[in-house]
């Protein structure tokens, strides 16, 4: 099965560069901050999203943010049936990927952010991201 010309530029990509962290962003018009549950990577991985999104959530709360707080994924299968970007990005890698989930700040729902707070929010997830690389940096020397 041929890969896509995005798909290869990709993997050629993490070939060359491989990052420490990758944090992939995804919009939801009215949706409440969240980091979406890797569920096809192994469990270390998840252990680390688990911590990540733990340390950000007490971040925005901190700065007076909301952000929904999630529970460590159990996955049924060992290994996962499936893949996907988050699970394709870390075993290419061997380093954590997760899916951040971002409120628009469109839409009639009832949760829409204005674009400062969203600015916010991405910031305080950008800073979690670097001080993750760092301490992942010094530990894994």
């Amino acid at each position: 099965n041929p890969l896509s010309e995005t798909t290869k530029f990709i993997m050629d990509t993490l070939d060359k560069y491989v990052p420490d962290v990758t944090c992939l962003l995804h919009g939801g018009s009215g949706s409440m901050q969240h980091i979406l549950k890797p569920d096809f990577v192994p469990y270390y991985y998840r252990e680390e999203t688990h911590k990540i999104m733990l340390r950000l959530v007490e971040r925005c709360r901190a700065n007076g943010l909301e952000m929904t707080e999630t529970g460590l994924p159990v996955i049924e299968s060992e290994p996962p049936f499936m893949f996907n970007a988050v699970s394709a990005y870390t075993a290419k890698c061997g380093t954590l990927c997760f899916t951040y989930e971002s409120n628009q700040g469109i839409g009639g729902e009832k949760r829409c952010y204005t674009p400062e707070i969203i600015y916010k929010h991405h910031m305080l997830l950008f800073e979690e991201c670097m001080e993750y690389a760092i301490e992942y940096i010094k530990n894994n020397k």
